[in-house]
């Protein structure tokens, strides 16, 4: 498996999916090299980190079979792993000016949300035909 750091949490991810396979690479593709407890962590669990940048994902028959670092030498992987960025859009909360914020993991910013409340309100609590509806924001 390859994880693929994307943001600071990539250590914590790698470490995570180690718990699901025997066979786990970090690609730091450019990002910081861990700290030394993380590097101690990092080998006790027999998880290889490779600081060369990525060139490309290699696929053969529409399968994952690589990652090819930027010297050319190809790295055989099954499975790669990155954490996306998630971020809370749409035409319909921006319209009735529900809030968005984000989300944080240990001072990482993962994305951002519309938060809501345990029964659904959020910001801008909307009943009736969309004609009644308050408007929170701008329209």
């Amino acid at each position: 498996m390859a994880v693929i750091a994307s943001n600071a949490l990539a250590v914590h991810q790698a470490l995570m999916f180690r718990q699901w396979s025997d066979d786990v690479t970090l690609f730091l593709n450019g990002r910081p090299h861990p700290s030394d407890t993380e590097s101690e962590q990092l080998a006790a669990r027999g998880i290889a980190v490779v600081e060369e940048p990525l060139d490309r994902v290699v696929f053969e028959d529409d399968r994952v079979t690589g990652v090819r670092l930027a010297s050319g030498a190809v790295v055989a992987r099954q499975a790669l792993v990155v954490s996306p960025r998630m971020t809370a859009r749409s035409k319909v909360l921006a319209s009735l000016g529900v809030a968005t914020e984000e989300v944080e993991m240990n001072g990482v910013v993962l994305g951002t949300v519309a938060r809501s409340e345990p029964t659904g309100a959020t910001s801008c609590p909307a009943s009736g035909s969309p004609a009644t509806w308050p408007t929170c924001g701008p329209r």
